[in-house]
């Protein structure tokens, strides 16, 4: 069976490409308490991933497990690293006065 891409699965890649492009310019101030919390998120998510695809019927075997594992996983470091860096981290410093003119 060949796989096409549809309209809505072009719109969803060229989203995420800007958006990751646009982060880029921005460089991100993460702290080690993002890092704690990704790595707790990734994998609180990826245990919950697994057991949820693990009873899911809709595809095969291990597929399903390694399927529910992946997602579980992204999404857990995702949300536990911005958990992390907006509860523990540090705010940023304001910039310095403009010079008096």
């Amino acid at each position: 069976m060949k796989r096409r891409f549809t309209g809505a699965g072009i719109s969803i890649v060229a989203a995420v490409s800007l958006l990751l492009a646009a982060g880029c310019a921005y460089p991100p101030h993460f702290g080690a308490c993002s890092v704690v919390g990704a790595v707790a998120g990734g994998v609180v998510g990826g245990v919950a991933g697994a057991a949820i695809g693990n009873e899911s019927s809709t595809q095969a075997g291990a597929r399903r497990i390694g399927s529910g594992l992946a997602v579980g996983l992204v999404s857990g470091v995702i949300i536990g690293g911005l958990a992390g860096h907006f509860i523990c981290d540090p705010a940023p410093k304001p910039p310095p006065p403009a010079p008096a003119q």
